[in-house]
């Protein structure tokens, strides 16, 4: 199962595409812990795969989410594009984060 969050204000910024996803989501503890990746969404487009190793309460922002992750290997992004792809996500309604489950 996928998080998708929109990074465009945080590279808009100058952060780098962990930096922009790792934190500070308004996101449910409970549904993050069972995801398994986090992609991160600019301008309707996704950008960057990661892996999601933990998610737990942001330090800074004690009502928001942070994550702890570690890049896709190709063959991870690839299988990703194509769960995309097969579910027809529409990537520029994404305000905050939305959770995917793939389509049986």
């Amino acid at each position: 199962m996928i998080i998708l969050v929109n990074i465009g204000k945080s590279l808009a910024e100058g952060k780098t595409y962990i930096e922009a996803t790792q934190r500070a989501w308004k996101l449910s503890l409970a549904r993050c812990k069972k995801m398994d990746y986090v992609i991160g969404v600019s301008n309707g487009e996704p950008k960057c795969f990661f892996v999601l190793k933990d998610a737990f309460p942001d330090q800074i922002q004690k009502d928001r989410i942070a994550f702890d992750l570690a890049p896709c290997l190709s063959e991870e992004e690839e299988n990703l594009r194509k769960i995309l792809q097969y579910n027809k996500t529409n990537f520029k309604g994404i305000q905050r984060g939305k959770y995917l489950k793939q389509k049986s």
